[in-house]
C-alpha cells in the first residue's frame, strides 16, 4: 500500500468504524427478535450503506475541521485534534 492510500484511510479514522458494526449488529439482533423476516442481502447492503455513511462524515468531519482552522488550534488526543493528514498533505 503506497503512502498516499495510507493518507486516505487515516483521514477517514478507522478506529473509529468500529462503533458501525457494534451498532448494526444489535439493530440487526433487535429486527430478528422482532419476527420479522430479515433477509440476508437486504442485511449486507444496509452494512455496506451504514459503513459508507460514517466513513463519509469521518471524511466530511476532517476536510471541514480543516478547513475552518480547527485542528490548528486543537490540542491534538486520540479523541480530538483531526488526524493530521490535511495538514501534512493539504493537496
Amino acid at each position: 500500500m503506497n503512502h498516499d492510500s495510507v493518507l486516505v484511510i487515516k483521514a477517514f479514522h478507522p478506529q473509529f468504524l468500529l462503533l458501525t458494526p457494534a451498532c448494526f449488529v444489535l439493530a440487526w439482533a433487535l429486527a430478528t427478535v422482532s419476527g420479522d423476516a430479515v433477509l440476508p442481502w437486504r442485511v449486507i447492503l444496509a452494512f455496506i450503506g451504514a459503513l459508507g455513511a460514517h466513513v463519509s462524515v469521518n471524511g466530511l468531519n476532517e476536510y471541514f475541521d480543516f478547513r475552518s482552522g480547527l485542528d490548528m488550534r486543537t490540542r491534538k488526543t486520540p479523541f480530538s485534534g483531526g488526524s493530521g493528514v490535511l495538514q501534512e498533505r493539504p493537496d
